[in-house]
């Protein structure tokens, strides 16, 4: 029985040296049984290393093996256990059905018991007692030290009665995995595979005092134990030293060991300490290794280390391609391996997708070490929404997770018919489901109905099982429902389909991960049935329960192949051999990683429990001392190069700071600096066809690219088959966004027949953009229809609603200048509440914030009917018409309706006003309408004109005026004193906005008393009578003028619509520092890919005018057409 010590800091390759060692000794010993134990996430690796320097390639009399797996072996020799391993998931549900039963004793934890998250800690605090070997009677001994009516010694209070209640729950059943190795310890005095062997230990930085009770027990039955730690042999490796001395942990480590050998009066043979560089050419890295985390003084290296670089890129996924771009490099030319990289990183969460990624699409093969978590998987997931649908009572969110996540029998085709049907038609509840779905949805017939209705039977079918979950019950009932369910889909077949898909894609990682969801999930509904059969537990709460088990439950991947990258994190990740090492995400927040906050006893309180009998897991202030440790292991690792890069904005942009740890790498290395990698140097561009490509479409959209080599690479892509055909698809995505050829006349009548009929708004929509217009009215591409409403609903229901108030007063004894006020706010309501009903009573009957809105509109609804009255009975006008439809154009047929027309009948004239309500905030702006963006005002103008001209040829009919009036309820900064002076600010807030005729005379037929502060019309006077500069107006001749351009404007963009003209051509209004676009919001933006970045797409610029201009520009126009003798179809303005 002896012990012998290898000591040796980073880059004396201890663990090679160890290993040759202890393989010298089992070729000299072939009858001796040895054993390598390292930690449980290195075994495989170790046991890849041994064969590799073996001379046999092989390790007969060496067993490599964890802690846990060396138990299981003497386990198996003196006939194994009688008890079941509890694992982290089973501890959940016992600790929560003993919470249920112990929470009236509790006193600190009592109004904590039911939070989220509390099992959890509940379940971490046990798990670190049973870790550390605490036993009840410690835990007792500490509360009186600590005073037992202190906020700690009640916590210790609560938590003996936990630990009290989970040991007796145990018994004789069940096992912690963290008492394993306190069984072992008893066991191995008669274990005979033990005795006299000879047990080499590596790679731990510290043991847990069930460990050491093991240690103590094999040092008196191995012939022999030797034992490596991480200390540099220059730092006095007895001398225990402070905390935050960087081989604190290993040294406590040794003194302990070195303690327990003195007292079992072991033989401890001389210790091999190592001080030799592990590499050549590594000098700047041995210095970096020498002086990083040490306190004390010393030179700086001299000069900008050529092995350790600091690169700073924009963001996390540039890390991540940078580092991916410069393997492929090293790689190619300097005729490595990929084994030979490692990525490491305090947050592999923060990169995995990333790296997987462009890994992937680089074609480098890559190993995630992070085990991967059973919620994540989509059968999870697909669980998951299942019972969210029974929950939530088949809310259309539930409903559809679970039938797109890829194990609904219903077909993907299927799905999106449903989709669409239950998006626009709103049916929720499983009540619905039951009955047959009737409601009408765009042109669906009598078989799109049994079809859908058929896929409506067949989800309820699949979901039939979880029914029995919506009955309060047992955790038991539950989990048969769910066992049921899993059955009637065939889960089991399903995820095998899914890992042999993945297995024929050559997915290695992700076939086992599937090979292992089954029988995971089996196991968690298991121990459901074991441990809370009978446990009363709501349909919620057992959710929560299998939530906590699958997000505990991880699956393990074994490495596909050997020649990879590493992916993996600063504490968990054990590399072997590798040149180079990136170190990822070198940032505030990220590297130190933040010290986890929660746990039942604070770091305080660990702090005060020092001095008591219970020894608990290290602190946060501890483990930031231990996580530097673990920094200088991951940096001091590659042979050859040591890469550092950080971010210098989050995902979302927002700047984030770099590491403290680069200052303590610029203490060492002051000449050292952040590079910003060019990312499109020629070295890493030629390193593949992915980076190539990349580089080639970078340059197709930025013309700065194009340099020399770009136009060489061009070329070479255009000449080569299998290039050439993917460059000519690149230039036809990125040219030809807004070159779009133009459409046939066999395609334009296809689309819109031979003389289309259409809105105004359709044609005004050509006018802001060709292609959009296109997609709309050729295609008749449209957004879901969905049953919320939107705001064009709720502008519907008030124009509807208006519609049915006019014929209301009409059909009367009233008119508008005799109704009473009582009679004009009924009709007015009623009105809007028989719109409401019609438009769409589910949603207002069922749904209460829409019922709300109902109310909104009408209180808006009178709001308007009051002020039109107020705007009637102020002039002599009279409404004349409502929703008065026309049709004008000759290519093509333009359709609409006037919302209302008033008619002023003088003996000597006839005047005519449009009235065009508006819900939203659309202004009259003359300079839309000289470009043709804004067309509606002068046609319904022109329209009607030629209408009343028809119809009374006796008298000329004048232009009175064009306006909008916006249906709204204004709310007043400040409360006037009486309510005449309120009437009054609001029928200012509320008067008409367009064009008047300037005509005196036409202006007192509108409003008899025009003033400063108008309350009709968007004109006021000023003391001498005449029209302010604020005023709208225009004269009779402007306002033929006006019709006459909108004529032309007609004439000139069904011209360049029936030319088939379809380009990419969006208009942006320039006003100032003002823009707006036609893009701004576009239905299309998706479809379309206008980027005003790339070359290319230009926007149609239109620059805003002012009244005189416009009037001036459209003066010119007009004249030059007349001495044309008729109107340019010319295209678009």
């Amino acid at each position: 029985m002896s012990l012998q010590m290898v000591i040796g800091g980073a880059g004396t390759r201890r663990s090679e040296i160890m290993y040759r060692k202890l393989i010298e000794e089992s070729l000299a010993a072939p009858e001796q049984n040895f054993y390598l134990v390292v930690p449980e996430q290195y075994t495989m690796q170790t046991q890849m290393k041994m064969t590799e320097l073996h001379p046999g390639h092989g390790v007969m009399n060496v067993d490599v093996v964890s802690f846990p797996r060396l138990a299981y072996r003497v386990f198996d020799e003196l006939g194994g256990i009688r008890k079941t391993i509890l694992e982290d998931t089973g501890k959940s549900m016992v600790i929560r059905r003993l919470l249920s039963e112990h929470k009236n004793e509790l006193e600190a934890f009592a109004s904590s018991v039911g939070k989220s998250g509390f099992v959890g800690q509940a379940k971490s605090m046990l798990s670190e007692l049973f870790q550390y070997s605490v036993r009840s009677c410690d835990l007792s001994e500490s509360r009186k030290l600590v005073g037992e009516h202190t906020m700690l010694g009640k916590k210790l209070g609560d938590i003996q009665i936990l630990y009290d209640a989970f040991k007796e729950y145990m018994s004789d059943t069940y096992m912690t995995s963290e008492e394993l190795l306190e069984v072992l310890a008893q066991k191995v005095p008669d274990s005979g595979i033990l005795k006299d062997s000879i047990l080499y230990i590596d790679n731990f930085t510290g043991f847990t005092p069930s460990q050491y009770r093991l240690l103590e027990k094999l040092m008196l039955l191995c012939k022999r134990l030797v034992i490596g730690l991480s200390i540099d042999v220059h730092d006095k490796p007895y001398e225990l030293g402070q905390e935050y001395q960087l081989f604190y942990l290993t040294k406590e480590t040794l003194w302990k060991i070195n303690k327990m050998c003195i007292r079992l009066n072991i033989e401890k043979e001389p210790d091999i300490l190592l001080d030799t560089p592990g590499a050549a050419g590594r000098d700047e890295l041995n210095f970096m290794e020498e002086h990083l985390f040490r306190f004390r003084r010393f030179h700086p290296w001299q000069g900008i280390p050529e092995h350790l670089k600091v690169y700073a890129l924009s963001y996390p996924a540039e890390e991540v391609g940078f580092a991916a771009g410069e393997i492929r490099r090293m790689v190619m030319d300097e005729s490595m391996s990929y084994k030979d990289f490692a990525l490491i990183t305090g947050d592999v969460s923060r990169y995995r997708e990333a790296c997987r990624r462009r890994f992937d699409s680089m074609g480098i093969p890559l190993f995630i070490d992070d085990k991967a978590n059973l919620s994540e998987n989509s059968f999870v997931e697909m669980l998951r929404s299942g019972m969210d649908v029974i929950y939530k009572d088949f809310s259309y969110e539930s409903v559809f997770r679970y039938l797109r996540s890829g194990y609904s029998l219903v077909s993907a085709s299927e799905v999106d018919v449903l989709d669409n049907y239950l998006l626009a038609t709103g049916i929720r509840g499983r009540k619905r489901w039951n009955e047959k779905f009737i409601r009408r949805y765009r042109d669906f017939g009598p078989e799109d109905f049994v079809r859908i209705n058929e896929t409506r039977e067949q989800v309820v079918r699949e979901l039939t099982p979880l029914f029995k979950m919506e009955r309060q019950g047992t955790a038991g009932d539950y989990t048969k429902a769910l066992r049921t369910f899993i059955q009637e889909i065939h889960g089991g077949e399903q995820l095998k389909a899914y890992s042999e898909g993945f297995r024929a894609e050559g997915n290695f990682v992700r076939e086992r991960e599937y090979a292992q969801v089954y029988e995971a999930v089996d196991g968690l509904l298991e121990k459901c049935e074991q441990i809370l059969e009978n446990e009363k537990v709501s349909m919620k709460e057992y959710m929560e329960i299998l939530e906590a088990g699958f997000a505990e439950i991880q699956l393990g991947v074994i490495p596909p192949t050997l020649d990879q990258v590493v992916l993996g994190d600063l504490k968990r990740t054990r590399l072997g051999d590798v040149k180079v090492v990136f170190i990822l995400g070198c940032n505030d927040g990220v590297i130190p990683t933040p010290v986890p906050t929660g746990g039942l006893i604070t770091d305080r309180e660990k702090e005060v429990l020092v001095s008591c009998p219970v020894e608990l897991a290290p602190t946060g202030k501890q483990n930031n001392f231990r996580e530097k440790f673990y920094i200088y292991t991951a940096m001091t690792k590659p042979e050859q190069k040591l890469v550092m890069t950080y971010a210098q904005m989050d995902g979302s942009g927002k700047a984030i700071r770099p590491s403290a740890l680069l200052n303590d790498i610029y203490k060492i290395f002051p000449d050292l600096r952040p590079e910003v990698p060019e990312l499109w140097e020629e070295s890493r561009i030629l390193t593949g066809m992915q980076e190539s490509s990349y580089y080639l479409l970078e340059g197709l959209k930025k013309p700065e690219l194009r340099n020399d080599f770009w136009q060489t690479l061009f070329a070479w892509f255009s000449e080569h088959d299998g290039t050439k055909e993917k460059l000519s698809g690149w230039i036809s995505q990125m040219f030809d966004i807004r070159r779009m050829s133009p459409l046939s006349q066999k395609i334009i009548k296809a689309l819109y027949g031979e003389r289309p009929r259409a809105s105004i708004t359709t044609l005004e929509k050509y006018a802001a953009c060709a292609y959009a217009h296109f997609l709309s009215a050729g295609l008749r591409l449209e957004e879901r229809k969905t049953s919320k409403l939107l705001p064009p609903d709720l502008g519907n229901i008030l124009h509807q609603s208006m519609e049915r108030f006019s014929k209301a007063v009409e059909e009367s004894a009233y008119d508008w200048h005799t109704m009473p006020d009582t009679f004009r706010d009924e009709t007015m309501e009623r009105c809007v509440r028989e719109t409401g009903m019609a438009y769409g009573s589910a949603m207002f009957l069922e749904n209460a914030r829409y019922r709300h809105y109902l109310e909104q509109l009408v209180r808006m609804a009178k709001r308007t009917a009051w002020t039109i009255q107020k705007q009637i009975c102020k002039g002599e006008f009279v409404p004349a018409g409502f929703e008065t439809k026309f049709s004008v154009g000759e290519r093509v047929q333009l359709i609409g309706t006037v919302d209302r027309y008033d008619i002023y009948d003088g003996e000597e004239a006839r005047a005519v006003r449009i009235v065009d309500y508006k819900s939203g905030q659309k202004e009259f702006d003359l300079t839309e309408i000289f470009y043709g963006l804004s067309l509606q005002l002068v046609v319904y103008m022109e329209s009607i004109a030629r209408i009343e001209t028809a119809r009374h040829p006796e008298k000329p009919v004048v232009k009175a005026g064009m306006f909008y009036y916006h249906i709204q309820d204004p709310i007043l900064e400040e409360m006037p004193e009486n309510p005449e002076e309120l009437d009054s600010q609001i029928a200012s807030m509320l008067k008409l906005e367009g064009l008047v005729n300037d005509d005196p005379q036409v202006v007192a037929w509108m409003d008899e008393k025009p003033s400063e502060a108008p309350q009709v019309l968007p004109v006021s006077l000023k003391k001498d009578g005449t029209f302010s500069k604020t005023s709208s107006i225009a004269s009779g001749d402007q306002l033929d003028e006006l019709g006459y351009l909108v004529h032309r404007r007609i004439e000139q963009l069904a011209e360049g619509w029936m030319s088939g003209d379809i380009s990419k051509n969006p208009y942006v209004l320039v006003n100032g520092s003002k823009k707006r676009t036609a893009c701004d919001y576009c239905s299309y933006r998706g479809i379309c890919r206008f980027d005003e970045q790339v070359e290319g797409c230009e926007y149609h610029r239109l620059m805003h005018l002012s009244a005189d201009e416009v009037w001036q520009r459209i003066y010119e126009e007009v004249r030059e057409a007349w001495e044309s003798r008729g109107p340019k179809n010319s295209g678009r303005s």
